[in-house]
């Protein structure tokens, strides 16, 4: 374990922070554009509900070309598809496969203090771990570099591979450029491994596992449960072939590709997919898709601006550091506070998007408008006249 401390004067706490402030507005106007970008995303499953024409999957359609359609059939393809390196071809239309390594992980807590005046010294604690990891880290970067804590260089890496060509139903598609269902993992049987003594691949508790020496420095081999640093392990996960989906895409020239969809006032949106299931389980998984994309991004563009204003008052808590329990106390206030202004401000926003990326909802709003202005309009005009008729009386 390495310890390493170090210490900011009160001076360079307000200067980091006034730097912040700069990161601070870009982040906060950053945050308003995520969020209105955000609303005009297209609900592709709407579309396809509405406009998308069903069409055979079973002989070609020579009525609706060019147009958005929508097909209930077989994906299918007369390839098999395997890991050239690991695997042997099987009944697969897409095959995913992924590496992983154990290695060394670098992690740290850290403990600050503040004195009277403003001082703030930081205590860091580096300790590492072995862990499996499909990214390990370049250890010439650990804060303890040194041979114990040394990872070697990652022989494979995760790589997709597709078949060349495919087809739902009669109609061929783009198999690398179309959006397909979610894979599922792929079961490894012995008889599945391509054998080599190039890579000493072996099943393991379900995994292909690649020692990084066939035997340790104390004789025995490594192996999953008795890992090495350098160890691989490569599991799989496939689109199998034969399936029954649902596409959508445009009809050319007997093939299905990109359809581009605009709608009222939003922004393009590509249709090419593949879901399984029918076309009311296909346009339902769409629909759920769209609906995860944009509550992830209102909670991106609210996190984006609750950071981005506690920033902008960062100077505050900084200047009060002079004293440490006024400095917290501010950091608190003003994380509740900005809390709720990143709260309301992002709600605003997302509710103006709303309606103004929708056609229907603006005009219903402009009427809304006219019409409470008009009313406040005829209010004050019949108070006016009262107010002469008043003045006619007393006179």
């Amino acid at each position: 374990m390495v310890t390493e401390t170090t210490t900011r004067s009160w001076g360079q706490k307000i200067g980091d922070s006034i730097k912040g402030v700069l990161i601070g507005i870009l982040l906060f106007i950053a945050a308003f554009v995520v969020l209105w970008m955000n609303e005009g995303r297209i609900d592709i499953s709407e579309v396809i509900a509405n406009d998308a024409v069903s069409i055979s999957a079973v002989d070609v359609d020579t009525e609706n070309e060019r147009e958005l359609v929508s097909v209930t059939g077989i994906l299918n393809s007369a390839e098999k598809l395997g890991d050239p390196i690991f695997l042997n071809p099987g009944d697969y239309i897409k095959l995913s496969r992924s590496v992983e390594m154990y290695a060394w992980v670098e992690r740290s807590e850290s403990e600050t203090t503040t004195d009277v005046g403003g001082k703030e010294t930081t205590t860091t604690r580096y300790f590492y771990e072995t862990e499996w990891t499909s990214n390990p880290a370049d250890s010439s970067g650990f804060k303890e570099n040194t041979p114990e804590h040394t990872n070697p260089p990652m022989k494979y890496k995760s790589e997709t591979f597709y078949v060349n060509d495919a087809k739902v139903g009669v109609y061929p598609v783009e198999i690398t450029s179309i959006s397909l269902p979610n894979s599922s993992s792929v079961l490894l049987e012995s008889s599945s491994l391509v054998y080599s003594s190039k890579t000493g691949a072996k099943l393991d508790s379900g995994y292909i596992f690649i020692p990084k020496t066939p035997f340790s420095y104390y004789g025995s081999k490594s192996s999953i449960g008795n890992e090495k640093v350098g160890d691989v392990r490569i599991s799989y996960s496939a689109l199998s072939n034969n399936i029954d989906v649902t596409a959508f895409g445009k009809l050319e020239d007997g093939k299905l590709v990109s359809f581009t969809a605009k709608k009222s006032l939003k922004s393009d949106a590509k249709i090419y997919h593949v879901r399984s299931g029918s076309l009311e389980e296909a346009i339902e998984a769409l629909g759920s898709e769209h609906k995860t994309k944009i509550w992830a991004f209102r909670l991106l563009g609210f996190i984006m601006m609750w950071f981005g204003l506690g920033l902008l008052f960062g100077p505050i808590s900084a200047l009060l550091s002079f004293l440490p329990f006024l400095g917290k106390a501010s950091k608190w206030i003003i994380s509740f506070v900005t809390f709720f202004m990143a709260l309301v401000l992002s709600i605003t926003t997302i509710l103006v998007a709303m309606i103004a990326h929708s056609v229907v909802a603006l005009l219903i709003t402009i009427v809304i408008v006219l019409a409470i202005l008009a009313l406040i309009v005829i209010l004050i005009l019949k108070m006016r006249d009262k107010g002469e008729d008043a003045g006619e009386e007393a006179a």
